[in-house]
């Protein structure tokens, strides 16, 4: 099966129309990974947002597969981010260089709740996409954060927890947090997606290596035009 196109219309065109195709299916797949988990989702259930089953498998021979594509397909922002941040922070002392750098990753975190929370479901349960998470996507990160966090242990500012317990308290709070906003809301009423909430919860965070917190920011993203 040929990708859905118009016809006679130029190769360029098509390309671009291929692309924007694929990429709301990426985005449909996304909000069915994340609230049915992997086992749970179906081809159909994607489908069902306005496409055809066929086209599923011409871009997606599996389900495997897409669901990889989704995971992967935040991952050259969040490169991004962290290129920039530490770019930014080359020759500061350890806790300036965490101010600049760790609020955008958490507000990464922020900005792609599907994406947090498709994460904390994977990370839970043992099974070899538990694994390729781990070592394609979380264990990167770590390794390029890690000489931040320990030359934030060698400066003690870490109340003497170790790099890595430092990190991960940090990371996956945020991660916790962002992709539980449905559960804390129902408990709650609290609505964490709110951009003075994330502000709030990042500040919090960074007070454990800070003791001023950070600076306020302008949020990344307004609510509106947040990313799943």
């Amino acid at each position: 099966m040929t990708p859905p196109r118009t016809q006679d219309s130029p190769p360029r065109q098509r390309r671009k129309a291929s692309q924007a195709h694929q990429d709301a299916i990426r985005a449909a797949a996304l909000t069915v990974f994340a609230t049915q988990g992997f086992d749970g989702a179906s081809t159909r259930q994607i489908a069902a947002a306005g496409f055809e089953v066929g086209h599923l498998s011409y871009y997606y021979p599996t389900k495997e597969a897409l669901w990889r594509d989704v995971v992967s397909a935040g991952q050259p922002e969040l490169q991004a981010v962290l290129d920039e941040g530490l770019r930014a922070a080359v020759g500061l002392p350890a806790t300036q260089q965490a101010a600049r750098v760790l609020p955008e990753v958490l507000r990464y975190f922020a900005r792609h709740p599907l994406l947090s929370r498709l994460m904390l479901h994977e990370l839970s349960v043992s099974s070899p996409r538990h694994d390729w998470v781990v070592d394609t996507l979380a264990k990167p990160v770590w390794l390029r954060l890690q000489p931040l966090f320990e030359a934030l242990e060698a400066e003690g500012a870490l109340d003497g927890a170790d790099a890595a317990t430092a990190y991960f308290t940090i990371v996956t709070s945020a991660i916790a947090m962002f992709g539980s906003s449905q559960e804390i809301r129902r408990i709650s009423g609290l609505d964490v997606e709110d951009d003075d909430r994330i502000e709030q919860h990042i500040r919090l965070l960074m007070r454990a290596i800070t003791p001023s917190g950070v600076p306020t920011a302008k949020p990344a993203r307004a609510r509106a035009s947040r990313r799943a």
